[in-house]
């Protein structure tokens, strides 16, 4: 009888004990399998951050911008906002953002006595990115403008100014829609004189929202590999080339089109209701300045300005015909313009402010 037993019992024990021993096993591999690809992944994350810690590249620059200066704005409309009171080293140049939000030094909401305020929006030319805060758009206008001996002045119902200040209120990423909303909530508190509106081929594309996937959020590597692939994907890939984007973008009857358009004239309505002035300056896009491909967007923002009284400057006219557009660029693989550029488009600002009369010289 207890042979019989022991027949039965042994090689039961032997199964359970063999069936335990493959499943401590089987997740010892796939512990080492994950272990090393996270690991690996790790590895390969460092090194990339090594590298670009030495060597500048675009989407990594702003990818740095928007997880260390920009933070989701509570209003649905803005999307994102400027981190009050950051500060990083962007594209080699430091950008400090005050407690407003704006790029550069601080700023009252009180107008100093006898100065005329002007406050410069618009999205990442506007801000200046990959440029010295002194070699910036607002930055040269306002220096240009204090110039001793003075050349400027601007009339105001309570006298004639000859002191000016150029507020920075360029946030990378924002369209017009956007801009207009940033205008709403703080911009038009600081009561300029004259609103100046940046405006660019991209001001008619959606609201952006910043992307939240966990693995481009917090990776470089993934950034990389994301960049790349969308680059091979425009060249090889079928997707549209920018000049058929934005040409499309701006298509009679795209909403893109209707809401920027539309934001325009909310934006001339609050400046008239906050007693400011309110002009257009349309910057070019600095790929190709040697039959530029947007005119045609360029007059139809434009006629759409006028139409409505708003001046317009078209700083086409300033840069068209340059044969080698890389040389205003901030870098090889960025066309946001650099300081001579920059300079450039405010000497052109200053003369359509003349020209239109909001300036005199």
């Amino acid at each position: 009888m207890a042979g019989k037993i022991q027949r039965v019992v042994i090689p039961r024990c032997g199964k359970v004990l063999d069936k335990s021993v493959r499943n401590k096993r089987f997740y010892r591999e796939i512990f080492l399998i994950l272990g090393g690809i996270v690991l690996g992944m790790a590895g390969i994350e460092g090194l990339v951050r090594l590298y670009f810690s030495v060597k500048m590249d675009y989407h990594i620059e702003m990818w740095k911008y928007a997880t260390r200066l920009k933070t989701p704005s509570s209003d649905p409309a803005l999307s994102h906002e400027h981190v009050p009171g950051a500060e990083d080293v962007l594209m080699g140049v430091r950008i400090r953002i005050n407690r407003y939000g704006m790029r550069g030094r601080e700023h009252s909401r009180k107008k100093p006595h006898g100065v005329y305020r002007i406050l410069l929006v618009g999205d990442s030319i506007a801000l200046g990115w990959g440029v010295p805060e002194e070699r910036t758009l607002s930055s040269l206008l306002e220096a240009s403008l204090n110039q001793t001996p003075t050349l400027y002045s601007a009339h105001t119902p309570s006298g004639v100014r000859t002191r000016f200040e150029v507020i920075n209120a360029g946030v990378g990423n924002h369209n017009t829609t956007q801009e207009l909303a940033h205008l709403r909530k703080n911009g038009m508190s600081f009561k300029p004189d004259l609103l100046l509106l940046l405006y660019f081929i991209n001001d008619a594309e959606p609201v952006s929202t910043p992307a939240r996937n966990p693995l481009l959020w917090r990776s470089q590597a993934a950034v990389i590999v994301w960049s790349r692939l969308d680059t091979l994907l425009r060249k090889f890939g079928g997707r549209k080339d920018y000049v058929q984007h934005y040409r499309e973008v701006f298509a009679e009857g795209s909403a893109g089109r209707a809401d920027s358009l539309r934001a325009l004239v909310e934006m001339n309505r609050l400046a008239k209701k906050t007693g400011s002035n309110f002009a257009i300056a349309f910057f070019p896009d600095l790929h190709n300045l040697v039959g530029y491909p947007f005119r045609s967007i360029h007059n139809l923002v434009g006629g759409f300005a006028q139409s409505r009284g708003v001046p317009f400057i078209d700083l086409l006219p300033v840069f068209e015909g340059v044969k080698e557009p890389v040389m205003l660029w901030v870098s090889a693989d960025d066309a946001h313009p650099n300081g001579r550029a920059n300079r450039m488009a405010a000497r052109g600002v200053l003369r359509g402010l003349v020209k239109a009369g909001l300036l005199h010289q």
